[in-house]
């Protein structure tokens, strides 16, 4: 048998391969030639671009970004501090606020409290001192009665509109503050013991009235 000779491409394909190669040439040559003219334009404002940025002084520019930023992470520390500061005064305020809120004292023992401290006034030795035990009673009264609404200029123009029936012991008040006037005006006026006495036991009643006093298992209403 004779030997068979290795296949080649046929004169079809080869004419179909040279027909894509001028049809890609042709394509090639259009499109040259329409945007042929933009060419230049683009490479050399490539050109320039490259020029530039191989210009630039990169050592200068990192520097200058390095503190640019150093300068943010600091400007962030600070303001993250005065946050926590902010914070920290506000929760200060806020315990502030609800310590004194605990710490409200209620008009009972505020009277109480009063009352004890003209309580040792009574008991010194010293006539000057019961002088302003009645000044005291007469100031915490006066203090009850505005906390309770009485309007006026003074304890008088107060105690002028008192309810009798509300404070029984009003005519006796009204004693005891004239004797509270006379301390007031003459702080060197003696007087006796049993006349202090009598004028404190009746500003404590009103006190009593009020219901800002306890009273006693006897004492009625």
């Amino acid at each position: 048998m004779p030997p068979q000779k290795p296949e080649g491409p046929s004169s079809k394909e080869l004419s179909t391969i040279t027909a894509e190669i001028i049809i890609a040439a042709l394509i090639t040559v259009g499109f040259l030639a329409v945007f042929g003219k933009y060419l230049s334009p683009i490479l050399d404002f490539y050109n320039r671009a490259l020029d530039f940025i191989y210009s630039i002084n990169w050592p200068r520019i990192n520097f200058i970004m390095s503190i640019v930023f150093s300068l943010i992470n600091l400007a962030g520390i600070i303001f993250l501090i005065r946050l926590l500061q902010i914070y920290a005064r506000m929760k200060h305020e806020t315990l502030a606020l609800e310590t004194a809120a605990t710490h409200i004292v209620s008009p009972k023992e505020e009277v109480k409290n009063n009352w004890l401290r003209i309580q040792e006034l009574m008991v010194s030795t010293n006539p000057s001192d019961w002088n302003m035990a009645v000044l005291h009673a007469d100031s915490l009264l006066d203090e009850v009665l505005i906390r309770f609404g009485y309007q006026g200029e003074s304890m008088a123009d107060r105690l002028k509109i008192v309810d009798p029936h509300q404070m029984p012991s009003l005519d006796r008040i009204w004693s005891a503050h004239r004797l509270r006037n006379s301390i007031a005006h003459d702080p060197g006026l003696q007087n006796t013991r049993e006349t202090i006495e009598y004028a404190i036991k009746t500003y404590e009643q009103a006190l009593k009235e009020l219901g800002l006093m306890e009273k006693k298992p006897l004492e009625t209403a």
